[in-house]
């Protein structure tokens, strides 16, 4: 028992100088202003200075810029994350990934508000659509789905709503919906800045939107 009281004393003072030493020097991203106690092997264990060294550890983890503790959650807000890599994307991973859950994507967003004359739902000669909204899945594809209804004629162009900023595509989006009846040039574009806008000869007609997809990479 004694032998085995020594080896621990002895790996434990190995690890805790190590730990001295990288904490000491630049390798560490994070500066350690508490102190930092040390052992030597065969040194008797003192859980004092044990426990100052964890606070003082403790202290510089939580004092990293940019990393905010909440609860038992780590938030980084800072920018990009990147493992083996430098990032471009919020987390960039040059490896492979392991995974045991599910990846989970956003759910539909609903379109609840629109201009005067447009409504959120359609349904005319057994012909009919749910109110409009848009996802993106974890391709970084953007869908639409439902469709919206022009109770007049459309005289110039109308932005019916704004996405969010990850929805933004790079480039213009233009489009031609699918229409009930299908009897004018109805057209829309999407801006870079994520401005859903329709123009051209739009009547009374429900607008489908559920075939108009794009990626925002």
């Amino acid at each position: 028992m004694e032998k085995f009281k020594n080896y621990f004393k002895k790996g434990f003072g190995i690890g805790s100088g190590i730990a001295a030493g990288l904490l000491a020097t630049s390798i560490m991203a994070v500066t350690v202003t508490g102190v930092i106690n040390s052992f030597n092997a065969g040194d008797s264990l003192d859980a004092a200075k044990i426990n100052e060294n964890f606070t003082s550890l403790r202290t510089a983890i939580e004092s990293i810029p940019n990393w905010i503790k909440s609860g038992n959650d780590a938030v980084f807000n800072g920018g990009n994350v990147g493992i083996g890599t430098t990032p471009t994307e919020a987390l960039d991973v040059n490896g492979n990934v392991k995974i045991s859950g599910t990846i989970v994507q956003d759910g539909w967003t609903e379109v609840t508000s629109l201009p005067v004359n447009f409504q959120t739902y359609y349904s005319n000669s057994g012909v009919s659509f749910g109110v409009p909204g848009y996802r993106i899945d974890k391709n970084g594809y953007v869908h639409f789905k439902g469709g919206i209804r022009l109770n007049t004629s459309l005289s110039s162009s109308v932005i019916l709503f704004t996405l969010p900023t990850k929805y933004w595509p790079k480039t213009y989006i233009y489009f031609t919906p699918n229409k009930f009846p299908d009897t004018t040039s109805c057209m829309g574009d999407i801006s870079p800045s994520g401005v859903f806008t329709l123009y051209g000869t739009c009547n009374s007609q429900g607008i489908f939107l559920n075939e108009i997809t794009y990626s925002v990479d």
